[in-house]
């Protein structure tokens, strides 16, 4: 069953959520929409983007929607792992673009391989059908047709027998519309940098592909160029008192240690091209109403990084039974205490499929005297962390900050939290908050006109005991001007309902939370 509310922006005060207690977890938990692409597999990409009449206009289709969901910046850690690349961390270089594309390509049974120009300078990729081999490059919107017709897409190997089929494509017509469309209006100057990369001129990038593609070399046909797929790796689960949001905006600065570049590092990465997206006319609606103007060193960006929120609220008795370990602690009444002179200790565990950033923990407590010790560690590889020390007496709530995670130091998918507690310190709850890093356009994201959501979980019956809250935020109409909120308790798999967006363009896409109480 669905139990549905639709607010807008005015009817937010005093909003709950509309989950009922319970226990046990929800597993594989799931929200896809029928405008998006369910990106939990290269199986279910390949399904839903490989359209068209043609085998090209299939092709093409995937690589469009490639586009729209990955950009260019620099390579990180898992950055050829399908689903932590694809659907966390949303950007990543020539090579990962290429391996991540033949996961799919390989799923819709194509024959794939990596080609290199300039001497393996960069990396394209090459797909076979129609008898003929065709290079295509999405990172930088790149690839040419042939002259005469019917007209095909070319593989590297014409390209390297005859170079001006690449420096004569724009002026013979062609090129595709979005051709090497970074390269159109450069904003940012660099004298040292990679050949083909955005920081120059569209006439020095066409001769680059066009001499690269002389000096070129095809890969081995199957090669995954390092491409992996872990089916449920990026599993969602909750238990009571959790909750996930996905965010389609960042906060400033979360974001791992080192990820971003110097110019970049007091917001996060972003895609540095700017307003060079608004030349892909397929691609730039699904854009535009994430608009930032004057974003540090670009006039106008379109696609950076987003943050989620993974939450849990547990109480003293929620706590005791969540503890890795625990040493020297009891219940006593509703709240943990020392069962002895000496302070006791209990370890939390927190784990998540998506690459984490930050995170804070609320922690409300009692504390008689100064005396009473009271504090929390983050334990780190080398030796524990101390994050916060108890800094009143008396019954207070406190947070303490865990920082930027440094993948030198810490999982990029789980950490351990350790609370202290001595004397006469008592505490009730923590509120556990990992911010993390995740692809938006590769999300449940609305469309204009009719939307269709559909939940699902691994076991039904999960649902039937514990229903979830999804909460869809978003605003659309004249200027993204209206607010609006769709919340649905969940309580059957697979559960459908449908959210209408106003207005022609794509919705400016605020939020999706999934809860249970």
């Amino acid at each position: 069953m669905i139990a549905a509310r639709v607010l807008t922006a005015a009817g937010l005060l005093g909003l709950g959520l509309c989950g009922l207690a319970g226990a046990g977890e929800i597993r594989n938990l799931k929200v896809t929409t029928d405008g998006s692409v369910d990106c939990s597999s290269p199986e279910s990409v390949a399904a839903a983007t490989f359209k068209g009449k043609t085998e090209e206009e299939k092709v093409l289709n995937f690589w469009n929607w490639y586009r729209r969901t990955m950009w260019h910046y620099h390579e990180w850690p898992e950055r050829r792992d399908f689903g932590v690349s694809l659907l966390s961390e949303g950007c990543t270089l020539c090579g990962s673009h290429a391996a991540l594309q033949m996961l799919v390509l390989k799923a819709a049974g194509y024959r794939t391989r990596p080609c290199f120009v300039k001497g393996g300078g960069h990396t394209l990729i090459e797909v076979f059908y129609d008898q003929k081999w065709h290079a295509l490059d999405a990172m930088t919107a790149f690839y040419v047709y042939s002259r005469g017709e019917p007209r095909y897409i070319l593989g590297l190997e014409e390209m390297k027998a005859d170079p001006e089929l690449v420096s004569k494509a724009m002026e013979e017509k062609r090129a595709p519309d979005v051709f090497l469309a970074c390269a159109r209006e450069p904003e940012i100057k660099k004298t040292k940098t990679l050949p083909w990369s955005h920081f120059h001129p569209l006439d020095k990038t066409i001769d680059y592909f066009a001499v690269g593609a002389k000096e070129g070399s095809v890969g081995k046909e199957g090669d995954a160029y390092g491409g992996s797929y872990t089916p449920g790796k990026m599993n969602l689960n909750l238990r009571p008192g959790e909750s996930i949001t996905r965010t389609w905006d960042f906060e400033p600065g979360k974001y791992p240690e080192r990820w971003a570049y110097p110019q970049n590092a007091a917001i996060g990465p972003y895609h540095r091209c700017g307003l060079n997206d608004e030349f892909d006319k397929i691609n730039f609606p699904y854009w535009e109403p994430y608009r930032k103007d004057n974003l540090l060193e670009v006039k106008r960006c379109y696609r950076y990084f987003a943050n989620g929120r993974f939450d849990r609220r547990l109480g003293a008795e929620q706590l005791l039974a969540a503890a890795a370990a625990k040493k020297g602690l009891k219940l006593d009444g509703a709240a943990l205490a020392p069962e002895g002179a000496e302070p006791g200790n209990l370890e939390l565990a927190t784990a998540f499929p998506y690459v984490i950033c930050d995170g804070d923990v609320k922690i409300a407590y009692t504390r008689p005297a100064e005396a009473d010790e009271l504090s929390l560690y983050l334990l780190e590889r080398a030796q524990p962390r101390k994050v916060w020390t108890a800094a009143k007496t008396g019954e207070a709530t406190e947070t303490a900050a865990l920082g930027r995670w440094d993948d030198k130091n810490l999982d990029l998918h789980k950490y351990t939290l350790r609370l202290v507690i001595g004397g006469a310190a008592r505490v009730k709850s923590l509120e556990v908050s990992t911010a993390f890093m995740h692809n938006m356009f590769a999300g449940p994201y609305l469309v204009p006109g009719q939307n269709k959501v559909t939940v699902t979980a691994e076991d039904p019956e999960d649902l039937a005991r514990q229903p979830v809250t999804v909460t869809y935020q978003y605003a659309d109409g004249d200027g993204w001007k209206d607010q609006q909120t769709v919340e649905k308790v969940i309580s059957k798999s697979p559960a459908e309902f449908t959210i209408e967006v106003k207005g022609a363009k794509h919705p400016r896409m605020r939020s999706v939370r999934l809860a249970v109480q």
